[in-house]
């Protein structure tokens, strides 16, 4: 994540997925706050303003629409995440003219979930710091530079870069790396990821002009020392 412990607040009145969500993002190293309705939302808020309100469109009593618009009115900083069943263009218009920033249908994969505050996260931060960002394209295997440098990544430096990129801390163990790597390409061992992690380190060292972009994390894994927005 670009923030330390960015504030969550979820508005999700189906306990089952409220529980979920919330175990999900507080393992990813969110601080959330889980309510199930308009009132508990704003209980929260008197206690503590979040980066990033995730609010479920269709609630009992006030819905989704007006809790996002008296929030958007009250606190133009934060950020909105609404989550709806709802998936026709006119229903993602007026999700936006409400003052939602993503709007993602459900039934959402928490890494879906996860990249889209990642993102706005980052797109809520000053200028100064956005130019500072690296930028990932996975529709392109690009991992392209603050000032523009583009790095050509293969399939297997694309998924490292990925998975770092979306962890809390930017850091992944080296057995979940390599297990991942392996559901793709078969058996996968500790030494190959080390390779592709020693390549991919000298090539964005030699196209980007940039060092100490990865780094090994002793006892642990590998972690991406740099903001990187996935685009």
């Amino acid at each position: 994540m670009v923030n330390e412990n960015p504030y969550v607040v979820l508005v999700e009145d189906y306990e089952l997925l409220r529980e979920q969500l919330t175990e999900f993002l507080q393992a990813k190293g969110f601080d959330v706050a889980a309510v199930d309705g308009g009132e508990q939302l704003n209980d929260a808020l008197k206690l503590r303003l979040p980066d990033i309100l995730i609010l479920d469109l269709n609630l009992p009593g006030e819905d989704g629409l007006s809790i996002a618009k008296r929030v958007r009115a009250l606190q133009p900083a934060i950020g909105i995440i609404m989550m709806t069943a709802r998936i026709t263009g006119a229903d993602k218009v007026v999700g936006y003219e409400s003052g939602a920033d993503v709007y993602i249908t459900k039934p959402a994969k928490p890494e879906e979930l996860l990249a889209a505050m990642s993102n706005l996260l980052i797109r809520l931060q000053p200028v100064a710091k956005r130019d500072s960002l690296w930028r990932l394209r996975p529709k392109e295997n690009i991992l392209q530079s603050p000032v523009g440098v583009e790095v050509k990544l293969t399939s297997n430096e694309l998924t490292i870069v990925e998975m770092l990129a979306l962890s809390s801390e930017r850091k992944v163990r080296t057995d979940i790396l390599s297990s991942k790597l392996g559901k793709i390409e078969g058996e996968f061992s500790k030494n190959q990821l080390e390779a592709i992690i020693s390549r991919l380190r000298r090539k964005i060292a030699e196209v980007a002009m940039a060092k100490d972009v990865i780094k090994s994390v002793w006892g642990y894994g590998y972690q991406l020392c740099v903001d990187c927005i996935i685009e």
